[in-house]
């Protein structure tokens, strides 16, 4: 019976299929055969295309992390990123989400081998000075990839300062060069956009384009000057509105920005941002390297006389500068350590923090870093443990709130700059007349007392936090706040060491030699001023040598290493 019923069915039109398959059920249950329901076959999963660099990390994320987790816990620090996966406990409240590695650093890691040499695709990144024609090649890579996906549409905007005429000259003529090889081999597929910024944003190619002639005359035009501020961020948002629903006609969207400065514009920043991250679309970034510890004021004449000094140009790539402006001890200075390895901070952020990356122009080999031949450049690991805190100002400022010695930092770094105990006499020969001994070392005490406020304000700021040192995470707050105590501590410690034992010798300190003609003020490790002023001396030490320990292959480390040359103490001889 059930094998006839099923040839019925089988026999009936599709019109009476309902009705057949009712009778046929009630069929088989009258003659008491067993009803079977199959569940449907299981669909294949979608098949979702990717870039080749993309699909290259597949698999690969857990064994970033875990490397990443062993090196925090070898260094007993934690990174400043304060993100959903990590550091959890630190994070402020809506702080964004940490990026994942660059491509390339994630590729470079799983492949044990340069850039240069992964097979035959072009744009790697050798040894030497990494500048323009190397970031382009890299950003080359990247339209490609998404190429290979769909159509592109790279939107290029430039600054046009004169402080970034150089930069955009050069950038202007590499992607004339990359928009006739993509025709080539993209016709149809590939456009460009391009916009320059300076006081307001000047749209030169705003409707995009896949002629190569076309493009290469919007760059012509691209390197001309137009103002002195540099509005990025107004330009980033119109490209926004302007491209954004790109990616909802079946296009992937590329923006590239070249700029010098960091963004006079800054509170137009989360609003890029944002934008960016929901559309899911990267920026990479083409700039200077942002110098490590540069003066932020002009020093001028009158600074000595009470002056303070005039602001100059932004030139940190934190969101506030994190260090404090006191000269080095000896006539050093920290003019070679022009690479913080980290570019100006608008720009830097935005490209951080819609996963795509900035490409900074240094040197061969960066001053204070340990450099890894492999990369050509300072080693990734150290990049991201110190990379600043790419947020805003709310959530900087409420890092600023979770950390005394954060705050004591930020305050004393926003004060103006300091000197320290700069040339003084520190002979002093034995007069016929006491008074005109003791009229030859108040002298030498003004001069050294034109420096002790600037430097009294550095330390009183500092000192106001080092109660949450022990509870300070982040090791770039912590080398930036033990840096500044042990430079501070040592400058303060000199200078009123030195005041000290000048006041001795003034109230009469007898020689002990009668043969002995002059006193002479010599740098020591110790302090004879005292035993409070010798403590401060050693504490100097101990945090100078504590930042070379534990941040090692660093420009904090770097500068520390130099304070350590010069005693902060003295010791008094006679001759």
């Amino acid at each position: 019976m059930c094998g006839k019923a099923v040839g019925n069915i089988r026999g009936l039109g599709p019109l009476c299929l309902l009705g057949a398959a009712a009778l046929f059920v009630a069929a088989l249950i009258s003659t008491g055969c067993e009803i079977k329901i199959e569940p449907p076959a299981e669909k294949p999963p979608p098949v979702i295309k990717l870039p080749p660099a993309q699909a290259a990390l597949v698999g690969l994320g857990a064994r970033v992390e875990k490397q990443q987790a062993e090196a925090a816990a070898a260094k007993a620090t934690r990174s400043n990123f304060h993100s959903a996966d990590t550091h959890a406990a630190d994070r402020p409240p809506q702080a964004e989400t940490t990026p994942r590695p660059h491509r390339e650093d994630i590729l470079l890691a799983a492949n044990d081998q340069p850039a240069q040499n992964k097979g035959n695709r072009p744009g790697g990144v050798s040894g030497g000075k990494f500048d323009v024609p190397q970031a382009v090649e890299q950003i080359a890579l990247e339209i490609n990839d998404a190429l290979e996906l769909r159509k592109t549409l790279v939107v290029l905007l430039v600054e046009q300062t004169s402080k970034a005429s150089s930069l955009v000259g050069s950038v202007a003529d590499r992607f004339t060069q990359l928009a006739h090889e993509l025709e080539k081999t993209h016709a149809g597929q590939f456009q460009m956009a391009v916009a320059g910024y300076s006081d307001g944003v000047n749209w030169i190619l705003p409707e995009p384009a896949g002629d190569a002639n076309a493009i290469e005359t919007a760059l012509l035009a691209a390197k001309d000057t137009k103002g002195d501020k540099a509005h990025v961020f107004a330009a980033v948002n119109q490209a926004c509105g302007k491209f954004l629903p790109q990616r909802m006609h079946g296009w992937e969207v590329i923006f590239v920005v070249a700029g010098s400065s960091p963004g006079d514009d800054l509170n137009l920043a989360d609003q890029a941002i944002k934008a960016l991250r929901k559309a899911a679309v990267p920026v990479y970034g083409i700039g200077p390297a942002a110098p490590f510890g540069s003066p932020r004021f002009k020093v001028n004449a009158s600074r000595r006389a009470g002056g303070t000094g005039d602001m100059a140009e932004r030139q940190y790539e934190s969101l506030f500068p994190e260090r404090i402006q006191l000269s080095l001890s000896g006539n050093q200075n920290t003019v070679d350590l022009n690479d913080s390895g980290y570019g100006p901070f608008g720009l830097a952020r935005l490209c951080w923090q819609t996963q795509g990356k900035f490409f900074r122009q240094h040197a061969p080999k960066s001053a204070g870093w340990i450099y890894d031949a492999n990369a050509g450049d300072i080693k990734p690991e150290l990049l991201l443990q110190y990379a600043p805190d790419y947020v805003d100002e709310a959530q900087y400022q409420q890092l600023l709130q979770e950390n005394k010695c954060r705050l004591a930092l930020h305050n004393a770094a926003m004060l103006p700059p300091a000197e320290g105990l700069g040339q003084v006499t520190t002979e002093f020969r034995k007069e016929k007349d006491e008074a005109a001994l003791a009229k030859n070392i108040t002298n030498a005490q003004k001069a050294a007392a034109i420096d002790d406020q600037p430097l009294q304000r550095l330390y009183d700021a500092l000192v106001a936090g080092e109660g949450d040192r022990p509870k300070l995470t982040g090791a770039r707050w912590q080398a930036g706040y033990d840096l500044a105590m042990g430079q501070v501590l040592a400058a303060k410690a000199r200078l009123d060491g030195y005041n000290a034992i000048l006041a001795i010798i003034k109230q009469g300190k007898a020689f002990a030699n009668a043969d002995s003609a002059k006193w002479v003020l010599e740098p020591a490790n110790e302090n004879a001023a005292g035993s409070v002023l010798d403590k401060m001396t050693k504490k100097s030490r101990a945090y100078l040598q504590r930042v070379v320990a534990e941040h090692p292959g660093t420009p904090w480390a770097a500068v520390a290493e130099r304070e350590l040359k010069y005693p902060a103490g003295w010791k008094l001889e006679e001759k």
